[in-house]
């Protein structure tokens, strides 16, 4: 509850909340074991406390026995840019008891259990609409105040997704590095950070990478010398003249456009022993190595499908599933089948390759929050749903 404060005149600054209101508030309270959080207070004694002189530029939670649910960090300072404080020190140390402290060692927030009720208070201005600071301090105060209750579960999603595994990158900065793939001591550095997070996680909590492959890496390393050519037909990976990037959100003309890949990519053509032969795509083979991430399809080539005919889409989608396949990845404990990251997030406005994404069993894709036309402005945690109208195709 705001102190909401104003300037009185002559009378000093006092609450818009009557005496007799608060009062009304306190026998709530003791008749119903009912916890009071006052934020945006100034100290004094009713919250057995008493103004000092400072200008703290942190503030930090100290005691967190109150509020153990929570699982926030004590003494993890963070900043009150944009806040007015009012650093306090106890007066009362029987029945009120610091949770909170300023960067100058001041008093920040107490809890107060005069007359038998219990009150929080805030020597601070509030706002989490804005600030930071106060979206992550209110955890502690909300879960004091709940004593940790919930009605239901709480939980929170967060999907970590690496794209273009299997494949190299130029980098762009430093520039004398030049392309550069992931290797597998990355992977393996990557399993302990896994591990690390999990184990300072609560109870019930599982965090992992997921893993957007382009099968056309393995064959990019696996084949094009002569030791590939006896185990490799063909020995090339797939490659193709690139195609002028086509804006994101323009509406491709169904069934226009030419095909990239060459005509004689038809089916999926490697053996496993081919695919093998990259030592990198080789290690998920391995069962725990592979169930250590989840995996998607980030397409076979990773070609920019805002333009791509029918052909291309379909081939981009059929050739990653065949070689997914092949490596066991689609027998990976976390594995997407229905879903794929389009690459750069391209052909959603593509009416060809969104068919050959559904013929195929893609009826689900990483879309752009950034972009508002690949979100569902009217409803914000909802989906956006392709229809044939807007997207050429229906249903993605």
């Amino acid at each position: 509850m705001d102190a909401v404060s104003y300037d009185y005149g002559t009378a000093g600054w006092n609450s818009a909340v009557t005496t007799e209101q608060w009062a009304q508030i306190k026998s709530y309270q003791a008749d119903f074991n009912i916890r009071l959080v006052r934020i945006n207070e100034y100290p004094g004694a009713t919250t057995g406390t008493t103004a000092k002189t400072g200008t703290p530029t942190t503030v930090s939670l100290t005691d967190l026995s109150f509020f153990p649910t929570a699982n926030l960090k004590a003494n993890a300072a963070v900043s009150l840019t944009g806040l007015y404080a009012v650093p306090a020190s106890i007066t009362d140390a029987t029945l009120t008891k610091e949770v909170a402290q300023f960067s100058d060692g001041s008093t920040a927030a107490v809890i107060n259990t005069a007359d038998g009720v219990e009150v929080w208070a805030w020597y601070m201005a509030w706002d989490p609409s804005w600030s930071l600071t106060c979206a992550y301090l209110q955890h502690a105060h909300i879960h004091w105040m709940t004593r940790g209750i919930f009605q239901g579960k709480r939980k929170i999603h967060l999907s970590t997704q690496i794209d273009d595994i299997q494949l190299s990158t130029e980098m762009y900065y430093p520039t004398t590095y030049g392309d550069l793939k992931i290797s597998i001591a990355d992977l393996e550095a990557h399993i302990d950070w896994q591990n690390n997070i999990n184990a300072r996680m609560p109870s019930g909590s599982d965090y992992w990478l997921e893993l957007g492959h382009n099968g056309n890496g393995d064959f990019i390393d696996a084949t094009g010398t002569d030791a590939s050519a006896s185990v490799c037909d063909p020995n090339e990976a797939v490659d193709y003249d690139q195609d002028v990037e086509a804006p994101h959100e323009w509406v491709k003309p169904i069934g226009s456009g030419e095909d990239l890949w060459p005509s004689s990519w038809t089916e999926y053509p490697w053996t496993l022993t081919c695919a093998k032969r990259d030592t990198f795509a080789s290690w998920f083979l391995d069962a725990n190595n592979l169930n250590q991430f989840g995996h998607i399809s980030h397409t076979f080539s990773h070609m920019n499908l805002n333009n791509a005919t029918y052909a291309d889409a379909k081939r981009e989608i059929q050739f990653n599933q065949a070689w997914l396949k092949q490596l066991g990845i689609d027998k990976a404990t976390r594995y997407s089948d229905n879903g794929i990251i389009p690459p750069a997030i391209t052909g959603l406005y593509n009416g060809d390759a969104l068919q050959a994404w559904v013929e195929n069993g893609i009826v689900q894709v990483v879309g752009d929050n950034t972009r508002p036309q690949t979100r569902n402005t009217g409803h914000p945690y909802w989906p956006y749903i392709t229809s044939k109208a807007t997207n050429g195709y229906t249903t993605v």
